[in-house]
């Protein structure tokens, strides 16, 4: 009884052994692999582990997964710029200056084509008050241009820098709010600027 026992359980364990998750990501194709919800090492969903990671803010360079209503997006916002090195035309408001961030959107979807655009983003200041991206384009201004109404296609990525007209003073945050009629309802999503 004893040998069967063993048998048993041994053979449980090597079964168990050849499960695994094949289609975890890898760090060979960035481009194209999806973002899990909770990072490896961070504890089962509702541990405390797990709680406190979901509650921090992510970091300029981390990918997010937003739901759009066409479908899901990654979204990585990767330098915030401020100010521009290059010489920028000056701002029409006095004491303002030019800004910009760097971004990246995958459209994650298998099959859809999904349009995005400038207008998510937004930079959140102390007092609360955001700003949206600045509507014009020029040959000063970081290079390439992050593209306004572009239709991507299913599987691709487009990365490029957006600007915006700030007051002389850093945002706290870089903001994507998904749309309103969005899978998600409407979120907002923070990357920090330190």
């Amino acid at each position: 009884m004893r040998r069967i026992l063993l048998v048993i359980v041994l053979g449980a364990g090597v079964a168990l052994g050849g499960c695994g998750d094949d289609e975890s990501p890898t760090a060979t194709a960035p481009a194209t692999r999806p973002v899990s919800g909770s990072p490896s090492g961070s504890g089962p969903p509702g541990s405390p582990a797990a709680s406190a990671k979901a509650e921090a803010p992510p970091q300029i360079g981390t990918p997010l997964s937003v739901a759009e209503w066409s479908g899901p997006l990654q979204v990585t916002v990767f330098e915030y710029k401020q100010p521009l090195s290059a010489k920028p035309p000056t701002p029409k408001t006095a004491g303002h200056q030019f800004a910009a961030i760097d971004v990246r959107t995958c459209n994650r979807t298998t099959s859809l084509v999904q349009v995005i655009d400038t207008k998510p983003f937004t930079l959140v200041f102390g007092d609360t008050s955001t700003v949206a991206a600045y509507g014009f384009d020029n040959p000063a201004f970081p290079q390439p241009a992050y593209p306004r109404e572009h239709s991507l296609a299913a599987g691709t990525c487009v990365r490029g820098w957006i600007v915006f007209d700030v007051p002389n003073s850093r945002p706290s945050a870089v903001r994507y709010s998904e749309s309103e009629h969005s899978q998600g309802g409407g979120k907002t999503h923070d990357w920090p600027v330190v």
